[in-house]
């Protein structure tokens, strides 16, 4: 199981215009490949200029990762601190492919 932080995520709410600023984790069992680090900062980082609610990161990045890599199993979990709501807001999406549970035990 590989863990991943990205504490630098910024997207920009779709109803305000303002940033949303936060966390990105991701967990996941590669299956053939493991995530190339580089390309995954780039699509995080792409989110810097897209409007989208924070509500729906999780699950776009967990798009993403399923299409181009294809891991076993995955979870996304993304944590903002909201200065308009004064609150912290978690959100998490996960993945488990069939293949998972086929596969023998280590």
């Amino acid at each position: 199981m590989i863990h991943l932080e990205f504490d630098d995520f910024v997207s920009i709410c779709q109803f305000t215009g303002a940033e949303d600023r936060g966390k990105i984790e991701i967990t996941y069992i590669p299956d053939r490949e493991l995530v190339n680090l580089k390309n995954l900062r780039g699509h995080l980082e792409s989110f810097k200029g897209k409007k989208t609610l924070m509500e729906y990161v999780p699950n776009e990045i967990l798009d993403y990762l399923t299409k181009e890599h294809e891991p076993l199993m995955a979870i996304v979990k993304a944590t903002f601190d909201t200065k308009k709501a004064g609150m912290r807001i978690t959100v998490s999406a996960e993945y488990t492919s069939d293949a998972y549970f086929k596969r023998k035990p280590p």
